[in-house]
């Protein structure tokens, strides 16, 4: 019995780092040709997974063929695996230890980028410049130098979440050098800011007791972020004189677009993007990106604006619901470190579409623990805030 236990961790450890394969190629220059197939390997042995070792109940199978059913609808619409991969992972790795899962994400990750980086700065790879008024900004194997700011972004948080406990105000300034090194190659504003912010959060949390700020956030960040990607955008350039708060003090709308446009020319017209796709889209239940919609607007850089249009309402709502129970949970176990992750993701979401895959919101695997089923209970001090 335990031999068999140990081979089929063994081959889930296998289907995360196929897992995070998939994903780490997936936005670079040197994505190989059907790439998709490692991905259907690494979804195909989490499935064989759940169903001979997590031992569901009926419940709990009914469940999970129902929304198993309706994300594979939306995904028959959509063409978009992202929700359906995450659900199918956190079932898969519901009763494992997620500090594990967390490293072999990191390292596997890490390895990528490297390799990436490499491959662009020895000619085997396209290494794509852009030209702006900010001046050369490189991909450095990438699509795109915010692609690239990203990852190392994500690999910044990756690893305060790691070794957060081991941590000092030295490791803390390492990173920041590290975050900078980044910009100066890719001249990315948005990955400045928000990783700066990010590892403002992990310096408050550590240095300062903010435990509280944290955890608010934590629960109601995202909701509040869905609320601006989709208001932002619908106030922009439309007549704000005639209707509401805005009719009362008549003044302040001309104030309130003015700092909008501005919002928007800084955000690279973010906005106007996303005020076209919502205005242009009949939003239903499952997904509303299907035909020459899909193929124009779902480049639409707005992970909130995007989850509404791939998943639509009822998909938006349950990863809402996943979230919120799962940052909770987090709470309840002072896994304070993970939410100012969560913090960090869900504002860099406000930009890049990356929020429901797990390829790039790595904290979502601890949604797992909303899941959980006879896991004994790993609670160690590095992955708690304060040290508690």
């Amino acid at each position: 019995m335990v031999l068999k236990v140990s081979q089929s961790k063994f081959f889930i450890y296998i289907a995360i780092i196929l897992l995070n394969i998939y994903y780490g190629f997936n936005n670079t220059t040197l994505k190989p040709p059907k790439i998709e197939c490692i991905l259907m390997v690494a979804v195909a042995i989490f499935c064989i997974y759940i169903f001979l070792y997590q031992q569901l109940d009926f419940y709990e199978l009914v469940c999970f063929l129902g929304v198993f059913l309706a994300f594979g609808v939306n995904y028959i619409k959509a063409r978009d695996s992202r929700m359906i991969v995450l659900l199918i992972t956190i079932l898969a790795i519901r009763n494992m230890d997620l500090k594990i899962v967390l490293k072999i994400f990191f390292y596997t990750r890490l390895l990528l980028f490297a390799l990436t980086i490499n491959l662009s700065l020895i000619g085997l790879t396209e290494l794509i410049v852009i030209e702006k008024e900010r001046g050369m900004r490189y991909a450095l194997g990438y699509t795109h130098p915010n692609q690239f700011m990203f990852v190392l972004c994500m690999l910044i948080m990756m690893f305060v979440c790691l070794y957060y406990s081991k941590m000092e105000w030295v490791h803390f300034l390492g990173l920041f050098m590290v975050m900078m090194a980044g910009f100066s190659v890719s001249k990315s504003y948005t990955g400045l800011i928000i990783c700066s912010m990010s590892l403002l959060l992990f310096l408050l949390l550590k240095y300062f007791s903010g435990k509280k700020v944290i955890c608010f956030l934590g629960k109601y960040f995202p909701g509040m972020l869905m609320f601006l990607s989709l208001f932002l955008p619908i106030t922009l350039k439309a007549n704000l004189d005639k209707s509401g708060f805005f009719a009362v003090f008549p003044g302040f709308a001309d104030i309130y677009a003015g700092a909008l446009k501005k919002i928007d020319s800084a955000l690279s017209s973010r906005l106007t993007l996303s005020r076209i796709t919502l205005l242009k889209t009949d939003f239903g239940l499952l997904s509303s990106a299907t035909g020459t919609l899909r193929a124009k607007y779902t480049l639409v850089d707005s992970g909130y604006v995007q989850l509404l249009l791939v998943f639509g309402i009822l998909g938006s709502l349950l990863f809402f619901i996943l979230n919120w129970t799962m940052v909770k949970k987090m709470i309840k176990r002072g896994q304070y470190v993970y939410i100012c992750a969560v913090i960090g993701l869900s504002l860099y979401a406000f930009t890049e579409n990356m929020l429901c895959s797990l390829g790039y919101n790595f904290v979502l695997i601890f949604a797992a623990e909303v899941f959980e089923k006879n896991r004994i209970e790993i609670m160690s001090r590095s992955s708690r805030g304060g040290g508690i």
